[in-house]
């Protein structure tokens, strides 16, 4: 085969420039069933004879799925509460009419229509 063809250049990988990207090796399908009864705190040792009964298995895991789930809510709402409690807010008030404003930019630009009404209110005067 020549050394220029398109299929040999495939077969060999030689059309690619860029480094191939890593990813993590696939996991069987009873690791990925071990890591997710792990995460809802099943025993392990006991989980088949829970799978056994159909309506003992069902209520089991619909109880530890609330259970990881308001868990995980508490967790993100703690998290939450400790970056806002960090961060230091200043409130941007307008000095005249004492509104606030979320963001710097909206009280520059309702003071400079404040002076704009002041500075034409004064020449009618």
């Amino acid at each position: 085969m020549e050394e220029g063809r398109l299929l040999k250049q495939t077969f060999y990988g030689k059309l690619t420039r860029r480094k191939k990207p890593q990813h993590k090796p696939r996991k069987r399908f009873k690791d990925v069933i071990k890591g997710n009864l792990k995460i809802l705190e099943i025993n392990l040792d006991i989980w088949e004879t829970l799978a056994e009964s159909c309506t003992l298995w069902r209520e089991t895991i619909k109880y530890r799925c609330n259970v990881f789930e308001q868990k995980r809510m508490e967790h993100a709402a703690l998290k939450r509460s400790l970056v806002i409690g960090t961060k230091v807010r200043k409130r941007n008030k307008c000095q005249i009419c004492e509104r606030f404003y979320k963001m710097k930019v909206g009280l520059k630009s309702h003071l400079r229509a404040y002076d704009r009404t002041l500075s034409n209110q004064g020449s009618l005067f």
